[in-house]
């Protein structure tokens, strides 16, 4: 059988501990390495495509690797072990996470399926939603969060909203109506009377006239 199933809680927790311990257990088959890993998500119909493909180039590289993955989602992670300090081993492995990930969204899948953009995809994203696309994510991020103070940096840059910010971002209020305290504004008539009776409903002042 190529699955193994679990019935009982029991069974589930054993299977979710190799889960958890997959990470380290991947890094002790050469100790001293360090992980670049990266994931990947694509439709489960091309995840045997993208994964063998990904196993060719890493076996043709000469870096040892793992993978790992929740793939009942597409989704999957490949960590290439390179020596700490070993800029060559390095390169080798960021160029295959790259040629890996470029993959995936010519195969109509995404990026990150978990990890998320941070600073190493934000030119993927670019790729995966277009120019369009992340600019109306920019111009949401400018509307919500106009001093930049939310995770500031990541996902994609701050800029190319200049040509029309939105109101909100750039602090602006909505303009006054007539009649509505704007200075020189002329108030409709009977609009005193109207603001003392409101008054006095909420026990504040009684209209003029009025008895105690």
């Amino acid at each position: 059988e190529a699955f193994e199933w679990a019935h009982t809680p029991e069974e589930r927790t054993r299977l979710w501990a190799a889960r958890h311990k997959a990470y380290l257990s991947g890094l002790a088959m050469h100790p001293g390495c360090k992980s670049v890993t990266t994931d990947a998500c694509v439709p489960i119909s091309r995840l045997a495509d993208i994964i063998n493909a990904s196993v060719d180039e890493a076996d043709a590289s000469g870096l040892p690797y793992f993978i790992v993955g929740h793939v009942g989602d597409g989704n999957f992670h490949i960590a290439y072990l390179v020596q700490d300090g070993d800029a060559a081993q390095r390169a080798t492995a960021e160029q295959l996470s790259q040629q890996m990930v470029r993959r995936a969204i010519e195969m109509e899948g995404t990026c990150t399926g978990e990890h998320g953009i941070g600073l190493h995809k934000m030119g993927f994203l670019v790729e995966e939603a277009g120019e369009d696309g992340v600019d109306l994510m920019r111009r949401l991020k400018h509307a919500l969060d106009p001093k930049n103070i939310m995770n500031p940096g990541k996902i994609f840059s701050w800029g190319r909203v200049e040509d029309r910010p939105s109101p909100l971002a750039r602090g602006r209020r909505r303009p006054r109506r007539a009649g509505s305290g704007a200075p020189g504004a002329r108030r409709p008539a009977g609009a005193d009377r109207r603001r003392t009776c409101v008054r006095a409903a909420r026990g504040r002042v009684r209209p003029a006239g009025q008895p105690a």
